[in-house]
């Protein structure tokens, strides 16, 4: 295996320009990362149908945990730090706007 890699690297070192230890470097971790792709590609090869559906289960739930959140504009009224009695009797709404339609005159 090393010895693959290392032929591959030189093979990529070839074709690039400039210094040989930092063409052989970035060959290298070129080489390592196809050999890494390889042996994936073979490990997905020999795994079972339900091995590869809870597979995709849980990359679908890391895809979903990786988007970005939904940003909520933090609205402080003037009356934040003040007594319970003040904050249950009245009412403090905020608008959270999403889009603007600008072809309206009144959005």
């Amino acid at each position: 295996m090393k010895r693959n890699v290392m032929m591959r690297a030189h093979q990529i070192a070839k074709s690039l320009e400039g210094d040989y230890h930092a063409r052989m470097s970035l060959a290298l971790r070129k080489a390592w990362k196809e050999e890494r792709n390889m042996k994936m590609l073979e490990n997905l090869k020999n795994m079972s149908v339900e091995e590869l559906e809870s597979l995709r289960t849980k990359i679908n739930e890391e895809l979903e945990a990786r988007k970005p959140k939904k940003e909520y504009a933090v609205y402080s009224h003037d009356c934040m730090n003040t007594a319970n009695y003040h904050k249950n009797k009245y009412k403090h709404w905020a608008k959270l706007v999403t889009s603007i339609d600008t072809t309206k005159a009144n959005g």
